[in-house]
C-alpha cells in the first residue's frame, strides 16, 4: 500500500514538473513592452539597445541575403498583433520600423522573394521610427 501511494505521488509530482516545461508564450505581463517609450529621441543605437535588450513576447529574426537589401530582419512584438522591425541594410546601416502588424512580418516569413515585399510594402507602408547609415 504504501509503495503504491509512493508510485502514485511519485508520477504526480514528476508530471507536474513536466508541465512546466517553456513550451508557451509569453502573457503581456512577462514583457517589458510598457518601459519602451520616447525612442524617437534617442540615437539609433540606443534605441535597438532599447528593443534588444527588452522582453517581448515575440522575437524572431530572418537572414535573407549577403550581397542585396536588407540582409536580415528581426521581428519583436509585445502583442502578437503589432511589433518593431529591425532592418540590416549592410554592413553599417540599419532601419527601425514601428507598428509593423504580424500579417506582414509573416508575409516576409513566408514569402519567395522578401526583398521584393520590404522594398514594395515596408518601404513606402511603414514609417521609419529612426534610420541612421
Amino acid at each position: 500500500m504504501k509503495s503504491l501511494l509512493f508510485t502514485l505521488l511519485s508520477l504526480i509530482y514528476f508530471q507536474t514538473l513536466a508541465q512546466v516545461e517553456h513550451n508557451f508564450e509569453m502573457t503581456p505581463s512577462s514583457t517589458d513592452c510598457h518601459e519602451i517609450k520616447g525612442m524617437k529621441n534617442l540615437s539609433l543605437d540606443s534605441a535597438m539597445h532599447v528593443i534588444t535588450h527588452s522582453t517581448f513576447k515575440t522575437k524572431q529574426q530572418i537572414k535573407i541575403s549577403r550581397y542585396q537589401s536588407p540582409r536580415q530582419l528581426a521581428y519583436y512584438s509585445c502583442d502578437n498583433i503589432e511589433g518593431y522591425i529591425i532592418a540590416q541594410e549592410d554592413d553599417s546601416t540599419y532601419s527601425i520600423y514601428e507598428k509593423v502588424p504580424k500579417s506582414m512580418w509573416d508575409s516576409l516569413l513566408n514569402a519567395s522573394d522578401p526583398i521584393g515585399i520590404y522594398n514594395s510594402s515596408m518601404l513606402k507602408v511603414y514609417q521609419i521610427k529612426i534610420s541612421q547609415d
